[in-house]
């Protein structure tokens, strides 16, 4: 699997969705976010961002948007932070991944309206 700085300037085909897929934590993602968690095993962070989601229920009560980026902390290591943002850039949280086999250094997906997507989806 070919290393890319920001995975999402690979996803560029993905526009709008023909399925959503139900996640068992609650929330709906798109085709999208379907084939990264496929392709790249990102099935993990699907699991993260929904354990977030649900035991912050006034984090979507106040924020309608919200943007998880998932980001290598240096080229050298295999850790990231994952964060979430309001959209304005405003840090609403940050968590620590010690580890992952994730080959990307970078990684955004948006949720809006109780869906994960792609940015380029929306």
């Amino acid at each position: 699997m070919e290393n890319h700085k920001n995975l999402n300037d690979q996803l560029n085909q993905f526009i709008g969705t023909v399925n959503y897929y139900k996640h068992p934590l609650g929330f709906h993602y798109t085709d999208g976010v379907q084939y990264v968690a496929s392709k790249y095993g990102t099935y993990w962070l699907l699991v993260d961002i929904g354990v977030h989601i649900r035991r912050s229920p006034k984090l979507m009560q106040n924020y309608g948007f919200i943007c998880w980026t998932l980001k290598r902390n240096s080229p050298q290591e295999d850790s990231f932070t994952l964060t979430a943002e309001d959209g304005n850039y405003n840090l609403l949280f940050k968590i620590s991944i010690p580890y992952s086999d994730f080959k990307a250094d970078q990684l955004s997906l948006w949720f809006e309206g109780g869906v994960l997507l792609l940015p380029s989806e929306h």
